[in-house]
């Protein structure tokens, strides 16, 4: 009668032949790097841990990969959506001066601000005119209007090239 073998031995037999490269490795290394700094910047924008716990879970990054760690929180910084936790913790641990994006963030989106009013009030009026649709309790949901969404994305790609690089001035 023959050995039973684990599921642990009948993988690494058929495995030891195969190996990796050190450039394989260091991917892996990176993405394990990249994925442990994402959980715990998701843990704090979600609410489930308080801004000391994500900097004592930060501390390890700081000594040996500051540079790294910092792009990788800058990465998730986008143009629209909450960047709030994400400068909070760039700034609070890693000590990095957050003013240009802030500045060229708060810049995007008052622009975009402008820009929607100014469709808002079109499109109230071109209901007005078309339609004889008029008042104060009409507001226009101009969010899949096509030259809504061409100015939005105009805004943001003038402004995206901007950001990015001050994301990569933060090392």
């Amino acid at each position: 009668m023959g050995e039973i073998k684990s599921t642990m031995d009948l993988v690494m037999e058929r495995t030891k032949h195969l190996s990796m490269s050190s450039d394989e490795k260091n991917e892996i290394k990176q993405a394990e790097f990249e994925q442990k700094i994402k959980g715990i910047l998701t843990k704090y924008t979600s609410g489930s841990s308080r801004f000391s716990e994500a900097e004592k879970a930060l501390e390890p990054f700081y000594s040996d990969h500051k540079s790294a760690a910092t792009q990788v929180l800058a990465g998730f910084i986008t143009l629209q959506g909450s960047n709030t936790p994400t400068l909070e913790l760039l700034e609070g641990v890693f000590g990095v001066d957050v003013s240009k994006i802030t500045e060229i963030l708060s810049s995007c989106e008052e622009e975009v601000k402008v820009e929607k009013e100014k469709h808002l009030a079109g499109f109230a009026k071109n209901l007005a005119e078309t339609s004889s649709i008029s008042g104060s309790a009409v507001v226009p949901f101009i969010d899949f209007d096509k030259s809504w969404i061409e100015a939005d994305y105009e805004i943001c790609s003038k402004f995206a090239s901007r950001l990015d690089k001050a994301k990569e001035e933060l090392a």
